[in-house]
């Protein structure tokens, strides 16, 4: 198997994408439903029904009938726990869309067998990434005990102040104290999620990575495809100006690169006008020179050499001389020998 060097198409990355394997950063998505439901229970949520539901367990656990227990238990699902599931998928979801772009992998649903493959899955254990999940795991219990450490170092005295404190004190405080250590936490943790981003995204980018016959191959489908073909050289077009285009159109021939360098060249020796550089463009605009050349019937001809150093050498409207016009003449000659061939190829013998 050819080795995957070349680096992923655009189409590529939106066929894989249909099929679910986007870029999405998984400790993103938990790390915002974590943060999200702990800011919602810590300072959104309201806990009366929870306080109700506690007290009267606690002070009628003899006596509490079924239906009371079930009814309470339902006024905390609809106060407390439904908002908190609806807050954390929507905004889980919400990333998750904004990681992959809004793309629907239409394709991840279908079912196959490989994904539940036990040797695909045993040769899974022993790769890279799963060698950097455990160092990840273990770099993460060391943040778990230094967020630990840190936070015990800054509060312990305030926490042993809560033993001549109010009971409803002691709830607010812990709301605080449990607030504080979870900042400690993800901003101890913040630089090894940084890291892990970038590696992730450099495995993600390395098994997107494509064979060179592969390129080649896609390229050869999108060229012979005639809908886009027509539609690629109607954007070039339109990359011209007008005055562009009527120096292409007077111009006698084309010299490219064939795709990244275009020079019109226009000649006049019956008035005694010497070969001179009428339109240069490299890039998008060379494509757009030529395919503008090629709808008005103007010669587009390959000459890497020649196309490069007149690009390099002269400006727009500067005559061809020396050992270029040489070579330039020897082009002509070139040409005009294969159209006089074609001519008399058509003629009926």
């Amino acid at each position: 198997m050819a080795e995957k060097t070349e680096k992923p198409t655009s189409k590529k990355l939106k066929d894989e994408s249909k099929k679910g394997n986007t870029f999405k950063y998984k400790e993103l998505l938990s790390t915002t439903g974590y943060v999200t439901g702990i800011a919602y229970l810590l300072y959104v949520a309201d806990w009366s029904a929870f306080s109700r539901f506690y007290q009267t367990v606690l002070r009628n656990v003899n006596h509490l009938s079924l239906s009371v227990y079930i009814q309470m238990l339902s006024d905390i699902f609809f106060q407390m726990v439904l908002p908190l599931i609806i807050l954390c998928g929507v905004s889980v979801s919400f990333v998750s869309l904004m990681q992959t772009r809004f793309a629907v992998a239409t394709e991840a649903i279908k079912f196959d067998l490989k994904k539940i493959d036990p040797i695909a899955g045993f040769k899974r254990i022993f790769t890279k990434k799963s060698l950097k999940n455990l160092v990840k795991a273990l770099i993460s219990l060391i943040v778990y005990l230094s967020a630990g450490y840190t936070f015990i170092t800054l509060y312990t005295g305030d926490i042993y102040q809560l033993i001549t404190a109010l009971f409803s004190e002691v709830s607010e405080s812990f709301l605080y104290f449990t607030g504080r250590y979870i900042f400690i936490f993800i901003l101890l943790l913040m630089p090894l999620l940084v890291v892990d981003y970038i590696v992730e995204y450099f495995f993600f980018f390395n098994d997107m990575k494509m064979e060179k016959h592969e390129v080649k191959q896609e390229y050869k489908n999108s060229e012979g495809n005639q809908e886009i073909k027509s539609a690629r050289k109607q954007q070039h077009r339109e990359l011209l100006n007008a005055e562009t285009k009527a120096l292409i159109k007077n111009s006698d021939i084309v010299v490219v690169n064939p795709t990244h360098i275009a020079v019109a060249i226009y000649l006049d020796p019956e008035n005694g006008v010497m070969p001179l550089i009428t339109v240069k463009e490299k890039g998008v605009y060379a494509l757009a020179v030529r395919c503008y050349a090629e709808k008005h019937r103007v010669p587009v001809v390959r000459d890497i050499r020649l196309a490069r150093t007149l690009f390099r050498k002269y400006h727009v409207f500067d005559t061809i001389i020396d050992d270029d016009l040489d070579k330039f003449l020897d082009l002509l000659l070139w040409l005009n020998d294969a159209e006089q061939a074609a001519l008399a190829d058509s003629e009926p013998h």
